[in-house]
């Protein structure tokens, strides 16, 4: 059976329990399904001592991935993401139900519908830092490298281009979930350099939300792998 723990000194991630909790769900990760999800839940309902909590599944986010590695295109990917997510949330919703305090569940469409101006102004802002800021550059290279070291050995012009346009728009995006939401992010993983940079620097030029949140990263321990036919089959 998984069971979750968090990661470092318990004088480290216990203050940041209690308030508002989120629990940011990866579409395609094996940690935010079946037992990897269901060993969240308990910690949350164990650990957490959130007065609610909000479930963000970043469904389309993943159109940039699709399109990219399956030749699809944006609009194509765009579709298939949602009906993925659509999926995700029929097998997973009764593991949901298990949190001992209020929740809901927002998909990646519904703030890019209803704070569209504000995206597209804050994705502006973090692409011109991009380009000005060479620290804040760093941090995201760093992270599109990790991820190609896993995905693309050798990528090209346009492969980097999309893991770029992801992670802006995933900045973009999530300065409006926290400041809408302000909560503490409870991830099975490391958090990204780039989230990293806006929480330990909290430069002026930025927004400033997700530099108001806390981090709890937990580690998903005793989780069963599938191999990766299996995933291909479980992603339509």
């Amino acid at each position: 059976m998984a069971k979750a723990k968090a990661a470092g000194a318990k004088s480290k991630w216990q203050p940041l329990t209690g308030g508002k909790g989120y629990m940011g769900v990866s579409l395609d990760s094996t940690n935010h399904r079946g037992e990897g999800l269901s060993a969240m839940v308990d910690w949350v309902n164990a650990h957490g001592q959130f007065d609610q909590v909000l479930i963000g599944l970043s469904d389309t986010l993943n159109r940039h991935n699709y399109a990219r590695d399956r030749g699809l295109s944006l609009r194509d990917a765009y579709d298939l993401a949602s009906r993925n997510g659509d999926n995700w949330l029929k097998m997973n919703r009764a593991t949901l139900s298990r949190l001992n305090m209020p929740f809901d569940i927002k998909r990646w469409s519904y703030w890019q519908k209803e704070h569209a101006q504000i995206i597209n102004e804050n994705r502006s802002q973090f692409l011109n830092s991009y380009e000005n800021d060479p620290a804040f550059c760093a941090s995201l290279d760093a992270d599109i490298a990790a991820f190609l070291k896993r995905k693309s050995p050798a990528p090209d012009a346009k492969t980097i281009a999309s893991c770029r346009n992801y992670l802006i728009e995933e900045l973009a995006v999530y300065s409006v979930i926290l400041a809408a939401y302000p909560a503490t992010v409870i991830y099975p993983g490391k958090q990204l350099n780039c989230f990293a940079y806006l929480r330990d620097r909290q430069p002026d030029n930025l927004p400033k939300a997700i530099g108001q949140t806390g981090f709890i990263r937990l580690g998903i321990h005793g989780l069963h792998r599938p191999d990766k036919a299996t995933l291909q089959r479980e992603v339509a």
